[in-house]
C-alpha cells in the first residue's frame, strides 16, 4: 500500500473550488474558475485565462466522499506509522 503511495509521489498537490453561494448568486456573481479536466483549471480574471496543472482538481459539484476517496490512502498511512501532512487552504 505504501509502495503504491510512494510510486503516485510523496508530494501531490489537489485544488478545489467551492460552489457559489446563494448570496454571490443573487447578486449576480459567477465563477472565475473553470475546469477543463482532472488535473487543469483555467482561472479567469479580467478576461486573461491562467491555466493550472495539479494532481487532481475538484469542482464545485465535488462531494466530499470524491475528496476522501483521493486522501484516503494518505488516511491510512498515517495508520501505518507513516509521516503525512495535509494542508488546506481556503478563502
Amino acid at each position: 500500500h505504501n509502495t503504491v503511495l510512494e510510486l503516485k509521489g510523496n508530494i501531490r498537490v489537489f485544488a478545489r473550488s467551492r460552489p457559489l453561494s446563494s448570496k454571490e448568486t443573487a447578486n449576480g456573481r459567477s465563477s472565475v474558475v473553470n475546469f477543463t479536466s482532472d488535473s487543469e483549471l483555467l482561472v479567469n480574471v479580467g478576461g486573461k485565462l491562467s491555466s493550472y496543472q495539479y494532481d487532481m482538481t475538484f469542482g464545485p459539484d465535488s462531494t466530499q466522499e470524491e475528496v476522501f476517496g483521493e486522501t484516503q490512502q494518505l488516511v491510512t498511512s498515517v495508520l501505518d506509522g507513516y509521516n503525512v501532512c495535509i494542508f488546506a487552504y481556503g478563502q
